[in-house]
């Protein structure tokens, strides 16, 4: 919630919003157009837009902190100005629950996610240990996957081919073969950009 009744504001006007029109609206007298004159002006009066900085108390947490004014207006369902960022996570994560997410905003993460792989950090270990060893074996075995040393390029690149791996790399994991058994010879393949990629989405 804002703690803050009061502001300094900087009257100025722009082509979409007429500050001194605004603010003599709101009973504020004196107001001298183009010097920059500071206001001192009540925080419930702010426009929406006003980029204001006031001060804000998390009533999840109880800490205070100072941000714009218009953010309490433009946080999606997933957030609340009377939350800080940590907060508003938290009571996001037990108001959906586990299976479901917010209607317009984001699903869970963790084990609710679609996407959710309990053993990420043991396959990143994995993947990054069998593309090193296969870069190896392809440098010693260049002869027999690149004899017509064709250029290895990234996608996009024309007449550009990638080392492939004929078992996927996340499909030998699943099937708990080791990294060296992975990086073979027997399981490397030299493919066009536009075939490997399409073969890594099927």
């Amino acid at each position: 919630m804002i703690i803050q009744e009061d502001v300094i504001i900087t009257v100025t006007s722009n082509q979409t919003f007429d500050s001194m029109e605004y603010w003599t609206e709101k009973g504020y007298t004196n107001l001298r157009p183009g010097t920059g004159q500071k206001l001192k002006v009540k925080v419930s009066e702010l426009p929406k837009f006003s980029g204001a900085k006031v001060l804000f108390k998390c009533d999840g947490c109880g800490i205070e902190w100072e941000r714009r004014y218009s953010k309490k207006f433009t946080k999606g369902p997933l957030y609340s100005e009377d939350f800080c960022h940590k907060c508003s996570r938290l009571s996001v994560g037990k108001a959906v629950g586990r299976d479901n997410a917010i209607k317009g905003g984001k699903k869970n993460c963790g084990p609710a996610h679609h996407n959710w792989n309990p053993n990420k950090k043991e396959f990143q270990a994995y993947a990054y240990k069998v593309r090193r060893l296969s870069e190896k074996v392809y440098e010693k075995n260049k002869h027999l996957l690149n004899p017509d040393d064709l250029p290895r390029t990234l996608c996009g690149i024309d007449e550009g081919y990638q080392l492939d791996h004929k078992m996927s790399i996340k499909k030998a994991f699943d099937l708990g073969m080791s990294e060296h058994i992975t990086a073979s010879i027997n399981n490397l393949q030299l493919l066009p950009w536009v075939e490997n990629r399409t073969k890594s989405h099927k």
